[in-house]
């Protein structure tokens, strides 16, 4: 599988609406600094006897996606990265709310 190095990576973005579907709609473009993200694939011994001398051929594992994002903290796009990470704003209460900070 080839990889995106330096000014050719980009990073796509969607939301779904339930849990595990397809995103409906547009993609969104968003910066970012370094990552570390990688799959890897083990092996899983065989252990099935009675097909002769030799060992069977291994069974491949899960793949596992692991590694880190560091993103920008920008005004264009921090919107989006708190909705991935907090999930979407709710708003609750109707009419003027007042809010009130003290110091202490």
């Amino acid at each position: 599988m080839a990889r995106a190095y330096g000014a050719n990576a980009s990073l796509l973005a969607a939301f779904d609406t339930t849990y595990g579907s397809n995103p409906v709609g547009d993609y969104w473009k968003l910066p970012f600094v370094s990552t570390t993200l990688g799959s890897e694939q083990g092996l899983i011994a065989n252990d099935l006897i009675g097909l002769g001398r030799d060992p069977s051929a291994p069974i491949r594992d899960v793949i596992k996606v692991e590694g880190d994002i560091v993103v920008p903290i920008d005004v264009r796009n921090i919107g989006m990265w708190l909705k991935a990470l907090l999930g979407d704003a709710t708003a609750s209460g109707s009419g003027v709310v007042t809010h009130t900070f003290t110091s202490g």
